[in-house]
């Protein structure tokens, strides 16, 4: 009766010892939590989702969100051209053709007399370069513009070669630069002669400077404005 208990008997219930040969227990699900289905969710985020961009200025404030213009606003594109301004001294001063008003952008009469001679010398410095007094910058006045490169017979005949203006070459856009009848050349007045390159600024114009020969050439950007 109290002797020793039989291996091959099966284990007594309730006990410590527990039956290898049982499967074992599985643990319930976790409990889910009501507060998940609030608004927001939980906040634990799905990995695959990308993550949220949020643009946020000082204060903590979000700037994403741009406040959209007016409709009535205007565009720089879509504003209207200047409209010249042509005071008595720039008209007086210049030559009028085909609806338009020309002039060098110094405005210095058509008939003023070139006082440089155009003629290279034998013997010069190969290291000479265009005067100063051509190279300075000028601003465009509202509503004048450089003349267009594809110039018309009318304005080389009328503007260009009758008159000096006080230079050898007016200079047009794409740089070309026609011959006035201060060039030493009168039969060539209004002919091209050369490219001369130019710098841009914001509003203003500048010619570059020249070396060797044809440093000895003077020229003026010939601008022009409507008449209507």
């Amino acid at each position: 009766m109290g002797g020793r208990r039989d291996s091959r008997s099966p284990p007594r219930r309730g006990g410590r010892g527990r039956d290898s040969r049982s499967p074992p227990r599985r643990r319930p699900p976790p409990r889910r939590d009501s507060r998940d289905n609030r608004r927001g969710g939980s906040k634990r985020r799905d990995s695959r989702s990308p993550p949220r961009r949020r643009s946020r200025s000082r204060g903590g404030r979000d700037t994403s969100y741009r406040i959209p213009p007016p409709k009535n606003r205007t565009t720089a594109s879509s504003s209207q051209p200047v409209a010249p301004i042509i005071t008595p001294e720039q008209r007086a001063n210049s030559i009028e053709c085909n609806g338009f008003l020309y002039a060098t952008m110094d405005f210095k009469p058509p008939n003023t007399v070139c006082e440089h001679s155009a003629e290279v010398p034998r013997s010069y410095d190969g290291k000479r370069c265009t005067d100063d007094a051509v190279l300075q910058w000028y601003n465009l006045p509202p509503g004048w513009k450089q003349v267009p490169g594809d110039v018309d017979d009318d304005v080389k005949q009328k503007v260009m070669k009758p008159y000096e203006w006080g230079t050898h070459l007016l200079v047009v856009e794409d740089g070309k630069a026609y011959r006035t009848a201060g060039s030493n050349k009168g039969n060539d007045a209004g002919c091209l002669q050369m490219i001369w390159e130019m710098e841009k600024g914001p509003g203003r114009l500048k010619l570059q400077r020249l070396g060797g020969s044809q440093s000895f050439w003077y020229g003026k950007i010939l601008i022009r404005a409507p008449l209507s």
